[in-house]
């Protein structure tokens, strides 16, 4: 009798608690979005060298522009419901991958790939003034 309470706890505890992690990290990769400005969705994942580097470029040009400028990121490799119906809808192939859009979330550009922090300045400028 124990050998089977023992067997039934290995195989439905991990069960429960793939489903009770995964619905929690559906709530907390989703940022909401306000409205009437720009949204810089960024797409990474934590194994991904240039989303490292990338990180350090936000990092310093985010307090710049989180005024004018919605920041939106998210783990590319996370079981999210939300992460994954953007990755489909924008068709994102690596990461680090940026979509840009406008106030209206319109009108995106794709950015694949690191971008120094010259570069991204120069996008946001564009999209701001634009």
């Amino acid at each position: 009798m124990k050998n089977i309470i023992t067997i039934i706890l290995i195989l439905i505890v991990p069960v429960l608690l793939y489903f009770g992690l995964s619905k929690n990290s559906e709530t907390t990769s989703t940022n909401a979005q306000l409205p009437n400005r720009p949204t810089i969705m960024i797409f990474s994942s934590t194994m991904c060298y240039d989303c490292k580097k990338l990180k350090l470029v936000l990092n310093e040009i985010e307090p710049l522009y989180k005024e004018k400028v919605n920041f939106v990121h998210y783990d590319a490799l996370k079981n999210d419901k939300t992460i994954k119906k953007y990755i489909k809808d924008y068709n994102i192939m690596l990461t680090p991958t940026t979509i840009i859009l406008d106030e209206n979330n319109e009108n995106s550009k794709k950015i694949e790939g690191y971008i120094t922090k010259e570069n991204f300045i120069n996008e946001i400028e564009a999209l701001i003034n634009g």
